[in-house]
């Protein structure tokens, strides 16, 4: 799995600039529609959409960074 290049895209829910993107189906939501989660035996919290949440689905990679930490210094 590689980084992202870009840090912010628009909510697919409801079309406000977003941030941050669930970590299951790797789709932008805004803070709103976003559910975060602590996961057990992982050093962070996950953010997932509702759909994703109420599937209990899991994070792709729960060690990942959200983008290319070297990108945009």
């Amino acid at each position: 799995m590689g980084f992202r290049f870009f840090v912010d895209g628009l909510c697919r829910k409801c079309g406000k600039p977003a941030k941050f993107y669930c970590d299951s189906c790797q789709l932008y939501f805004c803070d709103d529609d976003l559910i975060k989660v602590k996961i057990q035996d992982s050093p962070k919290f996950f953010t997932f959409c509702e759909k994703c949440y109420k599937k209990k689905k899991k994070p792709i990679d729960p060690y990942r960074e959200n983008r290319n930490p070297f990108f945009r210094k």
